[in-house]
């Protein structure tokens, strides 16, 4: 693809375990050679960390949920349009700070909570 996404917004929903990416597409885009996007996810400490890709396989979604993120942790997000070629140019990347539910909690949480049911 020729054209570059532009991230238009991206939303912590408290109590949730992820966050929402939404992206837009040029108006001049031609979508006839995208088949989707890539939605790229990394935490920014340790800084060599690499980006964990999320593949959406259908050219008309512009947003994407993510969810297993950790809670107070600073995160950069990117996209890219692909195609059977390969990859356009990604966005610039966009930091945000995840303040939803932490998952490795949750996991914990669960955990705690299974109970033994013992029948007499």
């Amino acid at each position: 693809p020729t054209f570059t996404p532009a991230i238009t917004g991206i939303c912590n929903i408290i109590g949730h375990p992820g966050v929402f990416v939404r992206w837009k597409i040029p108006d001049n885009a031609d979508m006839k050679n995208v088949d989707g996007y890539i939605v790229a996810f990394r935490k920014t400490v340790p800084s060599t960390a690499e980006y964990h890709r999320c593949v959406i396989h259908d050219n008309s979604m512009t947003s994407h949920y993510k969810e297993g993120l950790q809670f107070g942790m600073t995160y950069q997000v990117k996209v890219a349009a692909y195609n059977s070629l390969g990859c356009g140019q990604f966005t610039l990347p966009k930091l945000f700070v995840f303040h939803g539910k932490d998952a490795s909690k949750r996991r914990k949480l669960n955990r705690k909570l299974k109970f033994k049911t013992k029948i007499s």
